[in-house]
């Protein structure tokens, strides 16, 4: 019985229908890989595939010329290939260059998924990277988000906000156009917070490599089977459908210096145990694949009882209903370890009336004019206040909610969301409360937020709906 069970749980994230029917085609002896490319071909179209797809088709161009030399698609993927590979060849340049800003501090960096298997020598053929995933120690993930902002690397948050991000997240996404796409973490998993001895072992356990003539780390062959494993069950529950992570998998599994036992020992302290095993277990059943099979049956005899399967579970269950439960599962969890941005940064909310201070504070050099951040030094006679009381303001853009984070001497305070009818008015003025946490600061920062974060192709359209606003300080005052 509970074999079965685990048979099930298993095939949750296995790739299905069109992927797994080109995974056939990438994997399997040519006759087969054939019947696997003739079939998908039926049923898609290759106008209107999805940007998985478009992954694994890249992977396969080359192997057209020997099982399918007069496909009318092959030049079309041949060219999509070299394509993707070009893109890829300029976000790896552009994080290169983060990799200089972080070296050049005196912050070691290691390298994570697509990164760490290229500086190991281990890729082959064109394998598309939409970002490049470094490591930084927790303690210095401060630093590195100063170091990388410096150097013109950003995100849709403050900096201030981002020196504390690590207490709320593994990790952060940066940008910097053109091509600049990079992933900063302090641990290389999902989920909970992972002990600082798990990412000290990490660190020991790891080699010293080359990447475009940077020193860097990269994890040991083990670590990089068992984040790949990890990551596999996180994008399958967290977006459509995946399957690219079985080229990285077959990669890892096909080295002979992989110790299984190894693989279960890192995997255990991390949950991942069943992870390792649904994602081999695919693998060995795709090309029998002796060696995936091997390392799956050592990390299956220790990978846990019901409660890690179960654990694996929620985190593969699907949106929308998976990422609720995973929600309300960290709520009630003592061993999550990360804090809730809402404990820690709260939201402020625009009075319904306006506020006035009795004692207005002179502000030097913002000249009423708009910009997307101001930088206030606020003087000392304003030191023993009750409130601080911020009145700005801004023309709207084409959206109804706008942030604004606020900072302290450099500590976040606290985040303002204000909403815009849809009556859009040409200046919206607001008044706020600020928490002051004791005496009056003798800094305030205030720094407009765009909605979200956008692809680096976004179109003018969605980056006008989503932009930061510049705004205009009316007045500072405090009682």
């Amino acid at each position: 019985m509970r074999d079965s069970l685990q048979r099930i749980l298993i095939r949750r994230i296995w790739p299905r229908g069109d992927l797994d029917l080109l995974l056939g085609a990438a994997f399997l002896p040519d006759a087969q890989a054939l019947s696997s490319w003739q079939a998908w071909k039926r049923q898609r179209d290759i106008e209107d595939v999805s940007w998985e797809e478009h992954k694994l088709l890249a992977r396969i161009a080359g192997r057209l010329a020997r099982i399918d030399p007069d496909c009318p698609y092959r030049p079309r993927l041949e060219g999509l290939s070299k394509a993707h590979w070009t893109q890829s060849q300029l976000m790896l340049r552009s994080g290169a260059d983060a990799l200089d800003s972080l070296i050049g501090k005196g912050i070691p960096v290691m390298l994570l998924k697509g990164g760490a298997l290229h500086a190991a020598g281990l890729t082959r053929g064109p394998r598309i990277t939409s970002d490049l995933d470094i490591l930084v120690r927790r303690a210095d993930f401060p630093r590195a988000m100063e170091c990388l902002y410096a150097a013109g690397w950003t995100t849709k948050y403050s900096l201030e906000f981002m020196r504390i991000s690590w207490r709320f997240s593994h990790g952060a996404n940066l940008r910097r156009r053109p091509h600049g796409d990079i992933d900063v973490h302090h641990q290389p998993v999902h989920g909970a917070m992972m002990a600082d001895e798990v990412l000290d072992a990490l660190w020991a356990r790891a080699r010293p490599a080359d990447f475009h003539g940077r020193p860097v780390m990269i994890p040991s062959l083990e670590d990089m089977l068992v984040f790949a494993a990890e990551h596999a069950v996180h994008a399958y529950a967290d977006k459509e459908p995946a399957a690219s992570w079985v080229f990285d998998l077959a990669l890892l599994a096909g080295c002979r210096e992989v110790d299984g036992q190894k693989v279960a020992a890192i995997a255990r302290p991390l949950g991942a145990g069943p992870d390792v095993v649904a994602t081999l277990s695919y693998l060995a059943g795709l090309d029998g694949n002796p060696r995936a099979a091997e390392i799956a049956a050592t990390v299956r005899s220790s990978a846990g009882g019901a409660q890690a399967w179960l654990r694996y579970l929620l985190r593969s269950m699907r949106r929308p209903h998976g990422k609720l439960l995973r929600r309300l599962a960290r709520r009630v969890s003592a061993a999550y370890g990360f804090e809730y941005v809402s404990e820690v940064v709260p939201r402020l909310r625009p009075a319904l009336r306006p506020l006035r201070a009795a004692h207005e504070i002179p502000l030097a050099g913002t000249n009423g004019e708009a910009h997307l951040r101001h930088d206030l030094d606020i003087p000392l006679s304003a030191s023993t206040s009750k409130r601080l009381v911020l009145e700005m303001a801004f023309e709207p853009a084409a959206r109804s909610l706008y942030q604004f984070d606020v900072s302290a001497e450099g500590m976040p305070v606290g985040r303002l969301f204000a909403r815009v009818g849809a009556a859009n008015p040409i200046t919206k003025n607001i008044c706020v409360a600020i928490p002051t946490r004791g005496a009056v600061p003798r800094q305030l920062s205030i720094q407009s937020l765009a909605r979200t974060s956008l692809a680096l192709n976004a179109t003018v359209t969605e980056v006008e709906k989503t932009r930061p606003v510049p705004f205009r300080i009316v007045r500072l005052s405090w009682d």
